[in-house]
């Protein structure tokens, strides 16, 4: 058995408290320290372990916790398996949700040119009908133009030649009148007497002969008639242009 060893050395406390106190209270208060130790050494044996049972707990903890860490370290690799596999299935759910979302953003968009460029060639064709209907009707319209055109020459034409027939006829009846007037009778000019020339002042003062008279009558009935025979073929004319207005 290994040898206890006292922990306490009463002769050498004792002659410490010697210097301090006298023999009596020295030796009292050893005594009553050594009691008071002798107590808390037997109620320190009384609840305390010893060595073996010590070991045995200290061994007894050691197993439950490499137990506990083996447990936990199961738990975690157990765990981490089932958070990888379910990281790996999440991955791939995300991967086939990402390839279906191209296929339908590429299906979609294949869907939205298809409809832009059916779009486009609805518009082109329908701006092309338009243009050919605003080519017909500008077509139809140069010919209706032509047509009034050619119309209004041709009326132009007509009117100008009924005119021009009608100008022609009526210088025809004109001169048809004309030629077919009576003329006046012509009278013989009396001859003149032979008789000394007047004088100067008699000559301004007396009335002009009977010759030039006759003369000076037939000039005015001839001019009355030419106004007649002229203002008879503008009533004519008047008439004419009229009804070739009409």
């Amino acid at each position: 058995m290994p040898r206890l060893v006292n922990p306490f050395d009463t002769h050498k406390f004792f002659q410490s408290l010697e210097r301090e106190f006298s023999p009596p209270v020295a030796h009292t208060l050893m005594r009553a320290t050594r009691g008071l130790l002798i107590h808390r050494i037997a109620e320190a044996k009384r609840d305390g372990l010893d060595v073996m049972e010590a070991e045995n707990q200290q061994y007894l903890y050691r197993a439950a916790l490499s137990e506990l860490r083996t447990e936990l370290s199961m738990r975690t690799k157990n765990e981490s398996a089932a958070l990888q596999t379910s990281t790996s299935t999440i991955r791939k759910d995300v991967e086939s949700l990402s390839a279906r979302m191209k296929e339908e953003l590429a299906t979609l968009k294949h869907n939205v040119q298809m409809d832009m460029n059916n779009r486009k060639n609805e518009v082109n064709s329908e701006t092309k009908k338009s243009a050919i209907a605003i080519e017909e009707l500008h077509h139809k319209a140069t010919v209706m133009i032509s047509d009034l055109r050619t119309d209004v020459e041709q009326a132009k034409w007509d009117n100008t030649r009924r005119g021009v027939a009608i100008i022609g006829l009526f210088v025809m009846f004109v001169i048809a009148s004309l030629e077919l007037a009576p003329k006046p009778a012509s009278k013989p000019k009396p001859r003149k007497a032979t008789s000394p020339p007047p004088p100067t002042s008699e000559l301004s003062l007396s009335p002009p002969p009977n010759g030039s008279s006759s003369s000076t009558t037939q000039a005015g009935s001839h001019g009355r008639v030419t106004a007649g025979e002229s203002s008879r073929a503008g009533s004519h004319l008047h008439e004419f242009s009229e009804s070739s207005q009409v």
